[in-house]
């Protein structure tokens, strides 16, 4: 776990931080009926299912940044590939093992 500003984060938070973010941030629009959890599950694609494009991963990068107040890679977002795949470099850039 991770001691980030007196709050102790696991990967199920990082998970719904970054999920609340995609929302907040106008990255991805869910439907009223749709659960956010199934709709920006660890396995979704963020090309390929959220049609996200380099623009979208600009702002992500800057919105993780601005909550973490840590250093984005936007080319380690690019690479991360799926939702999870972001979890897994946030939790490496804000050393949780």
């Amino acid at each position: 776990m991770c001691h980030l500003n007196n709050i102790i984060m696991n990967r199920t938070e990082i998970l719904k931080t970054l999920q609340e973010i995609i929302v907040n941030k106008n990255l991805y629009r869910i439907d009223n009926n749709d659960n956010i959890e199934e709709v920006l599950a660890e396995d979704v694609y963020l090309y390929d299912d959220l049609d996200f494009d380099s623009l979208d991963i600009c702002n992500l990068a800057v919105a993780l940044e601005e909550h973490y107040g840590v250093e984005i890679d936007e080319y380690e977002l690019i690479d991360a590939d799926t939702i999870g795949g972001v979890v897994n470099y946030l939790m490496k850039t804000l050393q949780i093992f």
